[in-house]
């Protein structure tokens, strides 16, 4: 079986974990051509991601 190359999204979420100091809550991209915004939120359950999106939206 042939492996898939990384994708913009891996290769996006592997370049914010390396250049941060401790590993990220949360990832945004702002969006480009042909590129859709988006925010990644990161948490150990379900209710943990709820818990920081209630918390950003506070």
């Amino acid at each position: 079986m042939k492996r898939a190359k990384k994708g913009t999204m891996e290769w996006g979420i592997e370049s914010a974990v390396k250049r941060s100091e401790k590993r990220p809550d949360l990832i945004y991209h702002l969006g480009d051509w042909g590129k859709e915004p988006m925010v990644l939120i990161f948490g150990r359950s379900a209710l943990e991601v709820v818990e920081r999106v209630e918390l950003l939206l506070g």
